[in-house]
């Protein structure tokens, strides 16, 4: 009786997973695609600083020239970027 709920439950698990894998290929190619417009810079300004803190606080840090900016850092922006720096 055990066995067979732990096999349940191991089964759900990782019915769970292969859904989640599934789902995040879908999310992959979105987050790209607007890393690819960032890199090629074919959005507006207003639009690069929202998706690139979105980017950020995703962890999609590479190819950005900053990963501080003042919409993330506030009041700490300059004690941030000499951290970086």
């Amino acid at each position: 009786m055990i066995i067979a709920k732990d096999s349940q439950t191991v089964d759900s698990a990782f019915s769970d997973l292969k859904s989640l894998r599934d789902k995040s290929k879908g999310m992959v190619t979105i987050a790209e695609t607007i890393k690819r417009k960032i890199k090629e810079k074919d959005m507006s300004d207003n639009e690069m600083s929202e998706i690139t803190e979105i980017m950020f606080n995703m962890g999609m840090t590479d190819n950005f020239t900053t990963y501080v900016s003042k919409g993330i850092s506030g009041k700490k922006y300059y004690q941030d970027l000499a951290d970086e720096i």
